[in-house]
């Protein structure tokens, strides 16, 4: 899962699956960030959350699902 989130200046902020607290982030600046979310071992329906830690609001700007990197072809 990609995620692109905006900040007003240096947070802290922490994500989860289904409610959970998985890790925490930290954005050193202010401005839009793109973060990236393991999603292996994952099925059915999911709910992300991200919240506040520490320092400014940081809020969601758009969220997509990324391919994983192509296996190089076999010799």
């Amino acid at each position: 899962l990609r995620l692109a989130v905006r900040a007003e200046g240096p947070a802290l902020a922490w994500w989860g699956w289904d409610g959970g607290r998985e890790d925490v982030v930290r954005m050193e600046e202010g401005g839009e960030a793109e973060l990236s979310f393991p999603l292996s071992g994952l099925g059915g329906a999911r709910t992300f959350s991200l919240g506040p830690v520490a320092g400014a609001p940081v809020r969601p700007v758009r969220a997509w699902i990324a391919g994983a990197a192509p296996a190089p072809a076999p010799r």
